[in-house]
């Protein structure tokens, strides 16, 4: 089984999302702003954001699991 390029886990007021590849790394590095207390291993979302956050790693053709 391929590795998925984003795992999400569903902490209820946030949603945590890890880049497993490079790709998955470059794609948050040009469409996601993260503020100075993130950094591109762990990305805390407000569940608000996350649909549209996954609907733009889908359309890249990006693979995300939830954990």
């Amino acid at each position: 089984m391929k590795t998925p390029d984003f795992n999400a886990k569903n902490c209820f007021s946030l949603i945590m999302l890890y880049p497993q590849t490079a790709k998955a790394l470059n794609w948050i590095k040009d469409n996601v702003y993260l503020e100075n207390w993130q950094d591109s291993d762990n990305i805390a979302v407000e569940p608000r954001f996350f649909k549209d956050i996954y609907s733009g790693i889908t359309q890249a053709g990006l693979t995300i699991k939830a954990i």
